[in-house]
Parts: structure tokens; C-alpha cells; sequence
């Protein structure tokens, strides 16, 4: 057997790895010591800080298999993420707005809504 790639973890960035080498067309082996590719979050307590888009996704695929928490400043507020039908990501591309340096203009500026209609609902445990 001949592979690209061996990863070691079966956790959030294993995953991730593995996912983006097959996309390219890559061969990869995972390896995890578990029983289920969770890596070292399975039924454990995992804080997360910050509301913004990541953190509330990475957040609510996380509480599958650990007891999450997220902590942030303010309570998180839901964007609906599409504009005339279209993801906002699409229109960022085609006005040509994703390529506007607005880094430097958007200091002080409170956490923005999360893009998502928010359909996430607290779990139960």
C-alpha cells in the first residue's frame, strides 16, 4: 500500500487534514487510539471562548461528543446568512468585497452576529 500521508489523531485538526488531503486528491491514513474519531474531546468538559462564526460551529459539532461550554462577552446574536437567495459569502465574491482591506477599520467594533440562522437550540445533558 502505497500513501501520501499518515496522520496520527483522530481529533478536530485529524479530521480536518484528512478531509482536505482526499479533496486534493491525496491518499491519507488516520490513525486514532479511541474508539471513535474524536480525539482527546470525547466525554470531556471543553470551554470555548468567543461567539463569533467559528467558535459557535466548531462549538455545536463538539457537543456530539463532549460537554461544551461557550463563553463570550456578550450573548450571541444569529445573522440569517442569505441575501436574495444567495449565501452572503456569495455576494462578498462577486461585489469584490472579500478582497476590501477592512482590517484596519473594524477596531472597537463589537462581536459581530453569528451567519447562521441560528438553528443550533440548546442541547440537553
Amino acid at each position: 500500500m502505497n500513501i501520501d500521508t499518515l496522520i496520527v489523531g483522530g481529533g478536530q485538526a485529524g479530521l480536518a487534514t484528512a478531509h482536505h488531503l482526499a479533496r486534493a486528491g491525496r491518499s491519507a491514513v488516520l490513525l486514532e487510539a479511541g474508539t471513535a474519531p474524536v480525539g482527546s474531546f470525547a466525554d470531556q468538559r471543553v470551554v470555548i471562548v468567543g461567539g463569533g462564526n467559528t467558535a459557535v460551529h466548531v462549538a455545536h459539532e463538539l457537543a456530539q461528543h463532549a460537554r461544551v461550554t461557550l463563553a463570550t462577552r456578550r450573548p450571541i446574536t444569529f445573522a440569517n446568512p442569505n441575501l436574495l437567495g444567495r449565501d452572503l459569502h456569495w455576494w462578498f465574491v462577486r461585489t469584490g468585497l472579500d478582497r476590501l482591506p477592512l482590517g484596519p477599520h473594524l477596531h472597537g467594533i463589537p462581536t459581530a452576529p453569528v451567519s447562521d440562522p441560528g438553528h443550533y437550540g440548546p442541547r440537553g445533558r
